[in-house]
């Protein structure tokens, strides 16, 4: 039980860095449930349970994230 938290506030950060990318709540959650190729096929939101695989996930969405102007 207490991963708990640490699951919860990593779900929070990725979206919140997935909505700065996409811009809405239905771009997030379609990306974070999509299985992406860059992430061995499964999906975001199924990397969250360990550290390591939210910061692949994290890696991932920061890599999609268009060039600062």
């Amino acid at each position: 039980m207490c991963g708990l938290p640490n699951l919860r506030l990593r779900r929070e950060k990725l979206k919140l860095v997935a909505r700065r990318v996409f811009g809405t709540e239905a771009a997030v959650l379609e990306w974070m449930r999509t299985p992406n190729q860059n992430l061995g096929g499964v999906t975001p939101e199924s990397l969250l349970d360990t550290l390591d695989g939210f910061e692949q996930a994290l890696a991932e969405l920061e890599s999609t994230s268009p060039e600062p102007r």
